[in-house]
């Protein structure tokens, strides 16, 4: 086993200490503390922005981020609004 090859160094360094671009449904969930139903709401409101990649639905961290440091999101029934500070 070769063990300077570029493809190890690769993997040990850059992988390291990486921060996801996106994350999914579940895991959003998880991070928000909300559930299925209000995540959607705010997907389908565009406060939050998805990645399709063939049957998988993945939430941008970015958007999340966002989401989190410029609005208040009040959620009603079906209707979502965003109050900005």
């Amino acid at each position: 086993m070769n063990t300077n090859s570029k493809t190890e160094y690769i993997s040990n360094d850059i992988f390291k200490s990486y921060e996801p671009l996106v994350i999914s449904v579940k895991e959003a969930c998880h991070l928000l503390g909300i559930g299925n139903t209000t995540l959607y709401a705010l997907i389908k409101s565009k406060n939050l922005s998805v990645v399709r990649i063939g049957r998988r639905t993945l939430v941008t961290v970015a958007s999340i981020k966002s989401l989190i440091e410029t609005s208040n999101v009040i959620i009603n029934g079906s209707e979502t609004k965003v109050n900005n500070r």
